[in-house]
């Protein structure tokens, strides 16, 4: 039996995307389409931001939804040529720009139940029924927003459910007015649901992005299970970790269209020459034998550890290194300017030894990677990591904290550097082992750069993990 994949998400890496998601979005879908063909579909809400980039002839179509209402929805491609339906009804998005508006620091029960109820319901009768002589036999759907589709696939025997878990959030609790709306039975779960709980309830796979993440997310003691962890440990014999991958074509030194200098792990010569062409950009003096380390994530105050980054930056400086940090800050809360602001008074308190472009821009974000010896990821929780990721393949080598998929992809003084405890001086202690490997022992340094670099982060085969567990379902149903 061939697989046939509807892939809901509500970012994409050319359409909309707010994080790593919508990067891995599109590495999924561009993979399975090497492998499937239009066999794999995209479904997405049609927020004004797809919208607008959407560049491919589209047809109308209208799915009748068993509430009796009318959904609207465009077939057409995506920018790279995946197939993709748009959903466009203007009653129930209207002019939506952000997706994932917030109330108090927990995602927005006005916005949300409708857009992601419509979302999965478009989802669920696509599944039943077929559009344009297409039907699916799997539905992957990926964290809170898409998960009220399992409960309706779980009715469909010769439909599977794939949910992909990429981040647990604190999200709302859904009321009676929202199961309503979702037509879902109350006797179920009561009065109040919260979407991400019906996804792990009803899905016949669940795929966290790292084993020790999905170890995390079911440990009562952690919380990073947001109050869910036992419905995690009930779930845990349809758990399937997979690592992201990284679209080699895009992210590597060797193939990136932002680089002039081009460099593989055998021959780094040019990487020296992005060194020197990093400080440049970023204002840093140049030096010998001098350590840059990076930073290229959101300044997050609640997950990154950018503030055990800036604690780093006395011992970087006293022991003659340098750091270079390119993310952006959300300074219209309190924390996130504070870190932005630390960040700045450290560029003026250490001219051209520390500095700071915020925001977010590919061509900086490559050349960050191949000028830089070291890259920061000390993060309080991280289900994936991809900027650690990315920095790898470009042989930044990681300085990480041993958490989510952190913890899975390095191993400290072989493919990079690890500490435990979510502190200043379990940071600055590891930094300093690095920063004495890097100029004492430089044989040792490349010979964890290397590993570094040839570590498979490759695509294909996350992508090659994913059709077999397709497969596999289809083939025995678990």
């Amino acid at each position: 039996m061939e697989a046939k994949i509807l892939f809901m998400t509500t970012e994409y890496s050319t359409l909309e995307t707010r994080g790593g998601l919508g990067e891995v979005s599109e590495a999924i879908a561009s993979g399975l389409q090497k492998l499937v063909g239009d066999n794999v579909r995209l479904l997405m809400l049609g927020t004004t931001e797809v919208l607008d980039k959407l560049t491919y002839p589209a047809q109308e179509i209208f799915i009748e939804l068993d509430s009796g209402e009318k959904a609207c929805v465009l077939e057409t491609r995506t920018p790279d040529g995946i197939y993709l339906y748009v959903i466009t009804d203007p009653d129930k998005l209207g002019n939506v720009n952000n997706i994932y508006s917030r109330e108090n620091g927990v995602f927005s029960q006005a916005v949300g139940y409708k857009l992601f109820g419509l979302l999965s319901k478009v989802a669920a009768k696509i599944a039943q029924v077929g559009i344009n002589s297409w039907r699916p036999n799997i539905v992957h759907g990926n964290d809170f927003f898409a998960a009220p589709a399992a409960y309706y696939i779980s009715k469909m025997p010769d439909v599977k459910f794939v949910y992909g878990i990429h981040v647990v959030n604190n999200e709302s609790e859904y009321s009676s007015e929202t199961l309503d709306y979702l037509e879902i039975d109350k006797q179920s779960y009561g009065k109040r649901v919260k979407f991400m709980e019906m996804g792990l309830n009803y899905a016949d796979s669940i795929i966290p992005v790292s084993n020790t993440y999905a170890q995390e997310i079911s440990d009562q003691n952690l919380n990073l299970g947001c109050g869910m962890q036992s419905v995690f440990r009930a779930n845990r014999e349809k758990f399937h970790p997979i690592m992201n991958g990284a679209d080699l074509n895009i992210w590597s030194p060797q193939n990136s269209s932002y680089l002039e200098y081009k460099y593989d792990a055998n021959n780094l010569d040019n990487k020296e020459i992005n060194k020197k062409l990093l400080r440049k950009q970023f204002g840093l003096e140049e030096k010998e034998n001098t350590p840059i380390f990076c930073s290229m994530h959101r300044l997050d105050p609640k997950q990154k550890g950018i503030d055990l980054i800036i604690a780093t930056i006395p011992t970087i400086i006293e022991q003659g290194g340098q750091l270079a940090i390119h993310g952006s800050a959300d300074e219209s809360i309190p924390e996130g300017k504070k870190l932005a602001d630390a960040i700045r008074e450290a560029t003026r308190n250490y001219p051209g030894q520390v500095a700071f472009d915020d925001g977010y821009k590919p061509a900086t974000a490559h050349l960050l990677f191949a000028g830089s010896d070291f890259i920061f990821s000390p993060s309080r929780f991280e289900p994936c990591g991809l900027s650690n990721i990315y920095g790898k393949i470009f042989g930044a080598v990681p300085i990480v904290r041993a958490t989510g998929g952190l913890n899975d992809n390095v191993q400290d003084g072989v493919n990079g550097f690890k500490f435990q405890n979510y502190s200043e001086q379990d940071i600055v202690n590891k930094t300093l082992e690095a920063i004495k490997i890097y100029k004492n022992n430089p044989s040792q340094y490349q010979k964890i750069q290397y590993r570094t670099m040839t570590d498979d982060h490759s695509n294909d085969t996350m992508v090659n993990k994913y059709l077999e567990l397709y497969l596999q379902l289809l083939k025995t149903g678990c």
